[in-house]
């Protein structure tokens, strides 16, 4: 019989990292131009996104420096969830601070944006870390916005030995405030033209505390993400209700729409507080009960998962099975990133995770966590929020 000419040898077939790449990269082209679903739609109004988490929602694993902090706001999944939601072409900003604590270098190397000018990381716990500090004269907190704005909301504490301070934008004439009086979490709102503008918080007198600023452009109808992604924290800080400062009486003070809640791995694991399963579900209950007690929405994501030797009270597929009853039970879409990745090995082959530890991810991964967090937030959107 003569012999069949099968013709030049056939590739290898690709690795399973190779497979994976080429899948991630797929799926970012599709979601930047919108071919996930539904065409864009209009919004109604300004969607507000709070995203809660810890390190992996700060994005450690993306940047520089002795904790992979440096630059990693800048490659965080929810900044990336903005830029995800421009590819699918809707308006989105992304134009507030957040994670001071434990960022490894300054806040400033963590997001280039924020000039902290004589203010120093505090011992108070608040919304996205801890909260901002100024005791002395020429103390000048500046956040630099890096798309067109036309509103500035400044956050400060005002207590019983609140002292006293001041607010500008760009080197116009400031506005004395006081932070003395009742127990709370002040909002200061200015508005100005439209533009690319910095906005300063300045020490008068006594000792004056900062939560996070937040900018937009008023007039557009867009999603408005807030990072408050806390390196460390774990759902029990989130629940801390002992000042309206505090994590989980700040989540109402900036007054989300959507809140994207990603916690639990700094519970379960050995190096944590070890907190039992059952205090997790008892603690991202009242989360979720607070972020939706003022109408909003809630979209759980589950942590991408860690090393098997990081499990400690609880292991991962635990964690998983409550995102996933704690989603049934309050009507809550679930982000399955467990299914994305399959386990912290399998990510680490597939090229998605940082060397540094057997913990973080890195911004590819990250990137393609804002992806998946877009699908999620159009569609709850178009449910919510979309014009008629």
């Amino acid at each position: 019989m003569a012999k069949i000419d099968l013709g030049p040898s056939a590739p290898a077939l690709p690795t399973a990292a190779e497979e994976a790449v080429a899948a991630a990269s797929l799926f970012r082209l599709l979601s930047k131009y919108g071919y996930l679903g539904a065409l864009p739609f209009v919004l109604s109004r300004i969607v507000r996104i709070l995203v809660i988490g810890d390190s992996l929602v700060a994005g450690r694993g993306s940047g520089f420096g002795p904790v992979q902090m440096g630059g990693a706001r800048a490659m965080s999944w929810p900044t990336l969830l903005k830029t995800a939601l421009i590819g699918m072409g809707f308006p989105a900003s992304a134009e507030s601070w957040g994670e001071a604590k434990n960022t490894g270098g300054t806040l400033a190397e963590y997001d280039p944006r924020v000039s902290l000018g004589g203010w120093t990381v505090g011992a108070g716990a608040g919304p996205g870390g801890y909260l901002l500090q100024a005791t002395a004269a020429g103390a000048a907190l500046a956040f630099a916005s890096s798309t067109a704005i036309d509103t500035i909301e400044f956050y400060h504490v005002t207590n019983s030995s609140g002292g006293s301070g001041s607010y500008a934008v760009d080197d116009g004439a400031a506005t004395a405030f006081s932070a003395a009086g009742a127990a709370a979490l002040t909002k200061r709102v200015v508005n100005v033209a439209r533009g690319l503008h910095t906005a300063k918080l300045n020490w008068v007198g006594g000792t004056i505390q900062a939560a996070p600023m937040v900018a937009y452009d008023s007039a557009v109808k867009q999603f408005i993400i807030m990072n408050m992604g806390i390196r460390g924290s774990t759902s029990a800080d989130w629940t801390d209700a002992s000042f309206p400062w505090r994590p989980f009486s700040a989540i109402t003070a900036y007054a989300p729409d959507v809140c994207l809640i990603s916690l639990g791995i700094n519970d379960l694991r050995a190096a944590g507080p070890l907190l039992p399963l059952a205090t997790s579900q008892a603690n991202l209950q009242a989360i979720i009960t607070k972020a939706t007690s003022g109408g909003g929405k809630v979209i759980l994501v589950i942590p991408p998962p860690p090393a098997v030797e990081e499990e400690g009270s609880y292991t991962y597929a635990q964690l998983v099975a409550l995102y996933v009853a704690l989603g049934a039970a309050n009507g809550c879409p679930v982000i399955r990133t467990d299914l994305i990745f399959g386990s912290h090995d399998r990510a680490a082959l597939d090229g998605f995770t940082n060397p540094a530890d057997r913990l973080h991810y890195n911004g590819g991964a990250y990137a393609l966590m804002a992806g998946l967090a877009a699908s999620a937030v159009r569609d709850v959107a178009k449910a919510y929020f979309a014009a008629a």
